[in-house]
């Protein structure tokens, strides 16, 4: 198992509502068979899809749950929900062992049904993050995501009905894009029943089939500063917006989605505890300041 005692867990979260060692990361496989225009993982991961076995799995969640009293994890793979047998393999060992965790992970809305769903939440899922990009097919297409807007709305649905969290995560400012794609993503983003959103303006990472292939960045790179994905985009790449005019359309997203009173109650049901209470207290500062600077 990784050396975690080597690490000085209390300063670390991954949950907004269990602290410490009790809330930790788990990575159960890696590489990822698709080949999304814009990820770079493969870079550090590789494409071929190689996994601990169902029983590893469950093992090393018995030894954090003895070690650490766990009562949380974040399971970090990038395609943790892909083999679907070997899945239901580990939530099942859960359930029968009665190891009474509760967890996240990312997942694909592809993969995602209500039969799976309810077995999910029988084993303590309690949220799921879904990179969904775009509200538009054909920008789906172009970023070779094989996914489709049905299957989205169907899949966001299901964690709404099962009660299940839902994050979806969205990518804008493609050069394939316009101003009114941007507006579309987002107009579309606030039709699902999402508990929350993230718009992120595209960031260009060295190793992407979309660095390699575009012509849009100078021969020459100077370091890592241009790459933060907290800042706007490094590079002009939508023809008709400027980098900081598709930041200031994220920023207007994220208010627009979030201070409406269908989505105040949605996420208000979704306060399971004090501390979730006060991570949505802190969210929604960050949005105010937001708002406050224009």
């Amino acid at each position: 198992f990784p050396a975690r005692h080597l690490v000085e867990l209390d300063k670390f979260s991954t949950s907004s509502h269990i602290k410490g060692k009790e809330s930790l990361t788990m990575i159960t496989s890696r590489g990822c068979p698709f080949n999304c225009l814009f990820c770079s993982s493969h870079m550090v991961h590789g494409r071929q899809y190689r996994v601990h076995s169902p029983g590893y799995v469950v093992e090393e969640i018995i030894f954090l749950k003895n070690t650490y009293n766990l009562k949380y994890i974040f399971f970090q793979d990038d395609t943790f929900t892909l083999n679907r047998e070997r899945l239901e393999k580990i939530l099942d060992l859960i359930l029968s062992k009665e190891l009474k965790i509760k967890w996240g992970c990312f997942s694909r809305v592809d993969i995602l049904d209500k039969q799976m769903a309810s077995l999910f939440k029988r084993s303590g899922c309690e949220s799921l993050v879904f990179g969904i990009e775009s509200g538009s097919q054909m920008a789906l297409e172009k970023m070779n995501k094989k996914i489709s807007l049905e299957q989205v709305r169907k899949a966001i649905t299901v964690c709404e009905e099962i009660g299940i969290r839902s994050l979806a995560s969205f990518v804008v400012g493609f050069p394939f894009e316009t101003r009114k794609d941007i507006q579309q993503t987002i107009k579309f983003a606030k039709t699902l029943p999402a508990t929350k959103v993230v718009f992120n303006p595209l960031v260009p990472f060295p190793g992407s089939s979309f660095f390699n292939k575009s012509r849009h960045f100078p021969g020459k790179l100077e370091g890592w500063s241009r790459f933060l994905t907290t800042k706007e985009p490094p590079f002009q790449m939508v023809q008709d917006c400027t980098p900081s005019e598709i930041y200031r359309l994220v920023k207007r997203g994220h208010i627009s989605f979030y201070l409406r009173p269908k989505q105040l109650v949605r996420m208000a049901r979704s306060i399971h505890s004090w501390n979730d209470f006060l991570s949505y207290c802190q969210s929604a500062i960050s949005l105010l300041r937001q708002l406050l600077k224009g």
